[in-house]
């Protein structure tokens, strides 16, 4: 959590994170198929299907993962990984709470001020002394 992150800091210790805005969500709904050979031969298919509330921000993803030996499904396990994505007001807010001040946000790889619609925004915050 980011006070748990905040208590271990030092003071006056700058902490940076990368966060995905919500122009990075599966707008509204995508399936993808991924496959990947081990090293005993076998495969594992990934499926996924991700849906985005527009009106929480939030992507559910459903992760289906299938070892396939000899064209047969030896083994299925899921999960389901829940995104909340953040404007960054909300998520200077959460720093703020947290105990950082001096919080920045940027476009990635750049000292340009994020503007909102970006992908992904860089934060900087350093720990309130």
């Amino acid at each position: 959590s980011l006070s748990g992150i905040s208590k271990v800091l030092i003071p006056g210790g700058l902490f940076v994170l990368e966060v995905l805005t919500k122009y990075n969500s599966a707008l509204i709904s995508a399936f993808e198929n991924r496959r990947v050979i081990t090293s005993d031969g076998s495969e594992i298919l990934l499926s996924t299907f991700s849906e985005y509330n527009i009106n929480k921000a939030i992507e559910v993803t459903e992760c289906i993962y299938s070892k396939i030996s000899d064209t047969k499904i030896i083994n299925k396990e899921s999960e389901v990984i829940e995104l909340k994505y953040y404007s960054i007001e909300e998520f200077s807010d959460l720093l703020k709470a947290a105990g950082f001040n001096c919080i920045k946000a940027f476009k990635p790889f750049t000292s340009i001020t994020a503007n909102g619609d970006e992908l992904s925004v860089v934060f900087t915050s350093k720990k309130v002394c």
